[in-house]
């Protein structure tokens, strides 16, 4: 929201004596992404460790790769409101610590619940650096420079979690999934003091909302069809828990899109969705995630127990 509202509620800062250049604040977001971000994919190559030492089935352990997207899914749009409200330094500073904080926390965690937990707050907080350093890429950078420099960042949106899997699958062979967390938190360190040092500060809105209602509605949409389909080969289709989720799911999306049409300040505004290039491009994005994060997930998986390849080799895969 922080991008989709920036021609509205912010100026682009004029450069003046101790102000950071344009290319020093693309850099500084591209860190922060990679450092928030390094861990996502390789965390599927470590399930059968993580199954193996906090004795739990794997798809229970999955969630220690799932439930971090779902927070991703909800919390991108909303860190971005946030970054509106509060402004987008703090909120790019306040998700990069807490993300190394809990990476941290993860990796002392003795059971699969609290990795999972750790992994997702996590998770929560350096969601904000994605929405926040591409605002402020667009800030700073004209419309005509402006598509490039996006290049860039969604470059290292892709390329830290490739890197951390090149990295993580021989980590995974030679030491314990702990020194996954514990490498990532050096990296959100640095990251940290490169922003404090270069971002600005930028103005808060003072006309925009923050959409509470639309959030939670959002997050039992998403959350709520993701644990039914998770737990339905565990628990049954017929299931009440996993039926009452797969009926409320709907249900939640039908009162989500009611709350954005009538809200003045929306989470996500359903207007964009009239827009053929935008809901287009979205349907395009959903397809390709799907198949993305269905490999990441499924493929190591399958070349573990059914090809018995090693971590590193998987990775490099």
């Amino acid at each position: 929201m922080a991008l989709i509202h920036d021609q509205r509620v912010h100026r682009s800062p004029k450069r003046g004596r101790g102000q950071p250049s344009k290319r020093a604040i693309l850099v500084t977001s591209l860190a922060g992404v990679v450092a928030a971000y390094v861990n996502v994919s390789v965390l599927a190559l470590a399930i059968g460790e993580l199954s193996s030492d906090l004795v739990v089935e794997p798809i229970t352990m999955a969630w220690v790769v799932t439930a971090p997207m779902l927070a991703f899914a909800v919390l991108a749009p909303t860190a971005g409101k946030l970054a509106d409200l509060y402004g987008r330094r703090r909120v790019f500073l306040i998700g990069l610590a807490g993300c190394g904080i809990f990476a941290a926390a993860a990796a002392a965690a003795t059971s699969a619940l609290a990795l999972i937990l750790l992994r997702t707050i996590s998770s929560v907080f350096g969601a904000s650096t994605a929405p926040a350093g591409m605002a402020m890429i667009s800030s700073v950078y004209p419309r005509e420079q402006r598509a490039k420099a996006l290049g860039y960042w969604g470059l290292a949106m892709a390329g830290g979690p490739t890197v951390g899997m090149l990295a993580g699958g021989a980590l995974l062979d030679y030491a314990s999934w702990r020194w996954l967390f514990i490498l990532q938190v050096p990296l959100v360190v640095v990251a940290f003091a490169v922003a404090w040092v270069n971002l600005p500060a930028s103005e808060r809105a003072a006309d925009v909302r923050f959409d509470t209602r639309g959030t939670v509605l959002l997050a039992l949409v998403t959350g709520g069809l993701v644990f039914a389909i998770n737990r339905a080969p565990t628990w049954g289709w017929t299931h009440p828990a996993v039926v009452a989720l797969l009926v409320a799911a709907p249900l939640a999306a039908w009162a989500f899109v009611r709350q954005e049409r009538t809200c003045p300040h929306p989470l996500i505004p359903v207007s964009y969705f009239r827009s053929r290039n935008f809901s287009g491009s979205m349907a395009g994005l959903l397809l390709i995630s799907i198949a993305y994060q269905g490999g990441f997930v499924v493929l190591p998986l399958m070349m573990r127990e059914v090809l018995d390849y090693s971590n590193g080799r998987i990775s490099l895969v």
